[in-house]
């Protein structure tokens, strides 16, 4: 079965993006490194490798983008979606990194890389439907990742740069005002922070540079655990919903666990992989104890989604419907079903399943999926119909589901 000339254009946009993804270790100079997209690493091209290889990257490339218009994939998913998505674009933000739902004011709290000049954190009034302007103190940094102990503080972590070191921010009025940064240990580049367990005093901290730290007094004083094997470099950090003491950390290398709150950890990437991978997201279950869902990307740059369902010793690949070139990014579950996530992607917008993973579709209209579209990060807002929100690398846009 052949396209009908605009799914034929609309695929050619998708087969050039592919195109121009294969390309870039050719185009981007080396000082682009990991900080361009910290969760996509580049791997670069050898000095000493001859203009054959450039050509055949091409010319496969090219031969991809010819059979892919020509004929329908009998596996490409339809969309099944009844809603669509709509834009709230905030002129201050070049991209959206973290969304984080504050309950006690019914605002979204969100963060990502700040126009210069600009605050890296915004604020979205859901009932009002607008943006507020952030108050004065609000840092002129960018702002990655947040965390949030219910009734008490909002945590936003800070990337070193070349012109300041890395933060951790407190918030302890839903980012009114902000206390002193906590007191990290030295020279200590921070990439995430975690609560292990809901209103929990006890706080893990990932690093790049000295993988991990925990502090049991909300990030008063830091102790060093057992630090993950390799110095890995931490990215992310799931929370048994189960146990609040099993605790998953994502790293650059692979995957590494804890059974005792983040005091002696080991490495556990052997239980899916053979060989070190990069750990995209790890997620827990937000009410099923032991279920986890992890996205990681392998040297050669394939990507995976896996699930476990028994508290991470074994693991299941659930790419089923996905494009096969579908670079996952970011994974939510929904508030009330059990079974029921959807998945962000880079350049394939947002995919949806109702069956743990086992079958995904997509759920694009409304989203600019023409355009070089990254999905960063996905929030749930409860209430009355509630919304899905989905923030993006495109001029700061924020993107808003209703019927999902």
């Amino acid at each position: 079965m052949y396209r009908e000339s605009s799914e034929s254009s609309g695929e050619l946009v998708r087969r050039f993006k592919i195109l121009k993804s294969y390309l870039e270790p050719f185009m981007m100079p080396e000082s682009h490194g990991m900080r361009r997209n910290e969760l996509f690493p580049v791997h670069h091209i050898k000095k000493g490798k001859t203009m054959r290889t450039f050509i055949a990257v091409m010319a496969a490339a090219s031969l991809l983008i010819c059979l892919g218009c020509q004929k329908e994939s009998p596996s490409a998913p339809q969309s099944t979606m009844k809603g669509t998505w709509t834009a709230k674009t905030n002129p201050y933000l070049q991209e959206v990194r973290h969304i984080q739902y504050l309950p006690d004011k019914n605002i979204l709290a969100v963060s990502g890389v700040p126009v210069e000049g600009r605050p890296g954190l915004q604020f979205f009034n859901i009932a009002d439907n607008q943006w507020i302007a952030p108050p004065e103190n609000t840092p002129l940094q960018q702002i990655f990742t947040m965390s949030y102990n219910t009734g008490s503080a909002l945590y936003a972590v800070m990337f070193s740069s070349a012109e300041s070191a890395g933060q951790v921010l407190v918030s302890i009025d839903n980012g009114t005002s902000w206390s002193d940064p906590l007191i990290l240990p030295e020279n200590t580049d921070p990439r995430c922070v975690t609560l292990a367990g809901e209103n929990s005093a006890v706080m893990l901290l990932g690093t790049i540079n000295h993988g991990v730290y925990l502090s049991e007094d909300s990030g008063t004083t830091w102790m060093t655990p057992e630090t993950p094997p390799d110095n890995p470099g931490i990215q992310g950090f799931a929370v048994d919903s189960g146990d609040p003491s099993h605790i998953l950390a994502g790293t650059r290398i692979g995957l590494c666990e804890s059974r005792d709150g983040g005091v002696n950890w080991q490495a556990v990437t052997n239980r899916f992989s053979n060989e070190s991978v990069f750990v995209v997201e790890v997620v827990a279950h937000p009410r099923k104890a032991g279920v986890f869902t992890l996205i990681y990307r392998t040297a050669e740059g394939a990507a995976m989604v896996l699930r476990s369902t028994d508290t991470g010793q074994t693991w299941t690949p659930i790419r089923n419907g996905l494009f096969g070139d579908a670079q996952p990014r970011c994974v939510v579950f929904h508030p009330e079903s059990d079974t029921t996530a959807y998945i962000g992607t880079v350049y394939d917008g947002i995919y949806k399943t109702e069956s743990m993973g086992d079958q995904w579709v997509p759920i694009n209209n409304g989203l600019p999926v023409e355009k070089p579209i990254i999905i960063h990060c996905m929030e749930f807002v409860p209430g009355t119909p509630g919304a899905l929100m989905a923030g993006s690398n495109l001029d700061g846009q924020l993107f808003e589901l209703t019927d999902y």
